[in-house]
């Protein structure tokens, strides 16, 4: 489905003349943000609708800045929420999980600078890319280690992912500026260099 802000207009849902951003996820569930929050596309009705399944999301997405939607193998859902938190909601046990920049050692969310891409590799590995870092979130330890990091020069492109692939070679690469690719059995993200065989195999 392609909505423009014509059709979105027309479709209704809350303030959709203020169409942030637009997102679909894996289970093909629709989601806008705006002003007030965050909306998904009821496909019986035709219409948006605030994404608020209890009280506790209201406090967490209404009325903030939410820059990405995620869903993950689990059918979780990850929200990037205002620059820095990130909040994830199971909808099978109706609990939520906040964390904050600090637990995260302070990484910026944002769907249209800082985080461009998102992806759940095939060892179930969550992966968040974007400006200055690359972050893997382990489901089994439930911690994040990052990667890619240039503290000496944060203005720097260096380290800038546009997007992240799992191209079934099973690794992951991250294209910016060049091609890296996460090197498992040292835990790095490397800078690759490809023959010609290879780009037309990867790419």
């Amino acid at each position: 489905i392609v909505i423009n802000k014509e059709k979105a207009l027309r479709l209704g849902g809350p303030l959709s003349e203020n169409i942030r951003r637009s997102f679909q996820v894996r289970s093909g569930q629709v989601f806008q943000t705006n002003s007030e929050g965050l909306t998904t596309f009821n496909f019986t009705t035709k219409k948006f609708e605030p994404f608020l399944p209890d009280e506790t999301a209201k406090k967490l997405l209404k009325d903030h800045d939410v820059r990405f939607v995620f869903q993950d193998k689990t059918n979780s859902y990850w929200f990037g929420v205002d620059y820095d938190q990130l909040i994830v909601y199971d909808p099978k046990l109706k609990s939520w999980k906040q964390w904050s920049g600090k637990e995260t050692q302070w990484f910026v969310f944002s769907g249209d600078f800082n985080f461009q891409s998102q992806l759940q590799d095939a060892k179930s590995y969550i992966w968040f890319a974007g400006a200055y870092a690359v972050f893997k979130y382990d489901p089994s330890t439930k911690k994040f280690k990052k990667y890619l990091v240039d503290t000496t020069n944060v203005s720097s492109v260096k380290n800038f992912i546009k997007v992240i692939m799992e191209p079934g070679d099973g690794n992951v690469w991250f294209g910016n500026t060049g091609l890296l690719r996460y090197n498992d059995a040292k835990d790095l993200i490397e800078p690759v260099v490809l023959n010609k065989n290879e780009s037309a195999r990867i790419l």
